[in-house]
């Protein structure tokens, strides 16, 4: 629009040098000679009225128009400015202040830019057009995109419908996609993995409890029957209620071991880590499980200088450490021969803390030492041994929450090292 009302003025003030240069320049020019040229050789200008003043304001030459009149205070602007564009509604003029040997004149030629109003209209309807057709193709453009976008929706929502309790390991198609709707299927496949686990967790959990707990509670059941067929003697009894007593002591530990691995198995253990000195829980550890097993001996080597307790603090939970710690001696003293001396080693250092067991006793092959950590599992040469395979299994699961690591070293018949590591 500047650009058209510029070269509008631009025209108007080649207007005004001509008008100025005919009845000025050439002497005695008439003015209907000067109205035939421009009709026939300028470029017609709609409403186009040209004026020459004197210093009188007086016009010269050209007869006032009836169409326009210019006050005095424009003519003197324009004579002390010697340059002036102005604007009257629609009409456009431009005033030149023109020096001559019959005097000095202010010349004024104005008019209506009608080509410049037909050009801006259809600039408008261009850009009207233009913008319309825009809105019409970036509504298309976004549909087209939308649908693409949210296409993989449908398919995932019968993927999540499809998902029970019975193929909880079933996992959403996350596609090539790297937007924000393959991010949301790989969230919810982590939320799956979890679900997967806890319900895993509970499965083993009731599996295990029924098939272990079973052996000792119809041993129980059994005895009393048997007992309560006959009236028997004191001592017979006596020795009825020992054998049960037996019996309820191993299911108790077997009980306490599962509840102690449904803990460990749990994700609220995360929530009750605190600063706790390993060097601590673990000869705590080692006197309870000395006085278990009468005759046996447990010497402690400090590898690290203990006066620095700092460098054994780690964040865990203190009872489930406890008996970590308690298991793995409670085997290194089971397994060997009787009343042995185990070796309790600690070491620590500014980023890790070791602990380690060392025995004499029967060892484990190591075809099996991979197997150990299951639960229930028992090596064969364990198999004469009392227990029932869950300690190490809860030791596995408690140190993977405490960011620790187990190594087992044995030689058969030859005794067995277990080292745990913690990362600080």
């Amino acid at each position: 629009m500047l650009q058209i009302r510029t070269e509008f003025y631009d025209l108007l003030e080649e207007r005004t040098l001509t008008t100025a240069y005919i009845f000025l320049e050439e002497d005695g020019f008439p003015p209907d000679l000067y109205e035939t040229v421009r009709q026939r050789y300028m470029r017609t200008l709609n409403g186009e009225v040209a004026q020459l003043f004197d210093m009188e304001n007086n016009p010269e030459f050209i007869e006032a128009s009836d169409e326009v009149s210019y006050d005095d205070e424009l003519i003197n602007h324009i004579r002390n400015a010697e340059y002036h564009e102005f604007k009257d509604d629609e009409r456009q003029g431009v005033g030149i202040f023109y020096r001559d040997n019959q005097g000095d004149f202010v010349v004024i030629v104005s008019a209506i830019d009608v080509i410049g109003k037909s050009r801006l209209n259809n600039l408008f309807q261009t850009l009207l057009t233009g913008f319309l057709l825009s809105i019409i193709v970036l509504f298309l453009a976004g549909r087209f995109f939308a649908t693409q976008a949210l296409k993989p929706i449908p398919r995932i929502v019968n993927q999540v419908n499809n998902i029970s309790a019975s193929n909880l390991n079933t996992r959403l198609d996350t596609g090539d996609e790297d937007d924000e709707i393959a991010e949301l299927a790989a969230t919810f496949n982590k939320m799956l993995d979890r679900f997967e686990n806890t319900f895993s967790i509970q499965q083993r959990f009731v599996a295990n409890a029924s098939h272990e707990l079973r052996s000792p509670l119809t041993s129980i059941i059994g005895e009393i029957e048997v007992a309560l067929k006959k009236q028997r003697s004191h001592d017979e009894y006596e020795d009825v209620l020992n054998s049960i007593h037996q019996d309820a002591l191993m299911l108790h530990e077997l009980i306490t071991g599962l509840l102690n691995l449904a803990e460990a198995e749990s994700e609220k253990m995360h929530e009750v880590l605190k600063p706790v000195r390993v060097d601590e829980v673990a000869i705590e550890a080692g006197m309870l499980i000395e006085k278990k097993y009468p005759g046996s001996k447990i010497k402690v080597n400090y590898l690290a200088d203990n006066k620095n307790g700092d460098h054994f603090v780690i964040p865990a939970n203190k009872p489930l450490l406890f008996n970590t710690f308690t298991n793995i001696i409670d085997n290194a003293i089971k397994f060997s021969p009787e009343n042995p001396t185990i070796e309790l080693s600690l070491d620590a250092s500014e980023h890790r803390i070791e602990f380690s067991v060392k025995d004499n006793g029967i060892g484990i092959h190591q075809s099996e030492i991979s197997n150990i950590y299951d639960p229930f599992y028992r090596a064969k040469d364990a198999l004469s041994y009392k227990g029932y395979g869950i300690g190490l299994s809860l030791v596995k699961r408690v140190l993977s929450i405490l960011k620790g690591e187990i190594q087992v070293n044995s030689v058969p018949g030859d005794g067995t090292t277990v080292s745990i590591f913690f990362k600080k």
